[in-house]
């Protein structure tokens, strides 16, 4: 099977498309022509790739061939949890996705024109609260040191840790989120973690985003996703 052709847009065209909304969306998590159908307005697409826990998995030549029928559509997203450097390769190689999402630790060995591609993701703690949590010092979430912003002004953020990456359908703290942005101002964040058509509008308001990252939210069922849910949640952000 031949793999889809890579856009030859540069990552800022890619996260710059704006779809029918305010600022991108991407819509993550596609499996089926049908979800992609679903997902007609947003910026960008993603497929989650060997990660068998999820609903959502797929293999790289069912996401080769989703990406085939998105391409010209949307921006295409690879969405990996910890990959060797050979395995984000061969996503790139085979699925023809544009961008490749990386969740867990970045590999060593990848060559500067592949970085050029690859948006790491960042796992945000649950929100604290309660009364004891009241003047309690939070822990401030951190981008890797050995990341500088030439090779990398994008970050993914979603609620994780230690036990999942990311993909949970939880909201992250928003707080820590914001402080995040505000710190890194020469940086682009992407936000995920439990958005819907409901908290979005808010949580673009607190965060301060230059995306929004969506999938459980705009389901009809785990896995199945919701063109009347996808609608609601881009006319949030219109």
């Amino acid at each position: 099977m031949s793999p889809t052709t890579t856009s030859s847009l540069s990552i800022e065209d890619l996260l710059g498309r704006r779809g029918r909304s305010r600022l991108p969306v991407k819509v993550c998590g596609i499996r089926t022509p049908e979800d992609l159908a679903a997902a007609e307005g947003a910026s960008l697409i993603g497929v989650v790739i060997g990660v068998p826990s999820s609903p959502r998995d797929r293999t790289l030549d069912q996401a080769a061939s989703i990406f085939r029928r998105a391409e010209g559509r949307f921006g295409r997203v690879a969405v990996l949890v910890d990959p060797d450097a050979d395995g984000i390769r061969r996503a790139l190689k085979v699925t023809g996705a544009d961008l490749v999402q990386v969740h867990g630790s970045l590999p060593k060995g990848l060559l500067a024109t592949e970085l050029a591609r690859v948006v790491p993701s960042i796992p945000v703690p649950e929100p604290r609260e309660g009364p004891s949590d009241a003047g309690r010092r939070e822990r401030e979430v951190e981008l890797p040191s050995d990341l500088p912003v030439s090779s990398h002004p994008y970050f993914h953020l979603d609620r994780g840790g230690a036990l999942q990456r990311g993909g949970t359908g939880l909201v992250a703290d928003w707080d820590r989120c914001r402080r995040l942005v505000v710190r890194n101002p020469g940086r682009r964040f992407m936000l995920a973690g439990g958005l819907t058509p409901e908290n979005v509008a808010r949580a673009v308001r607190e965060v301060h985003p230059f995306a929004v990252d969506v999938s459980s939210g705009v389901e009809s069922r785990p896995g199945e996703k919701s063109r009347e849910k996808v609608g609601r949640f881009l006319r949030a952000l219109a």
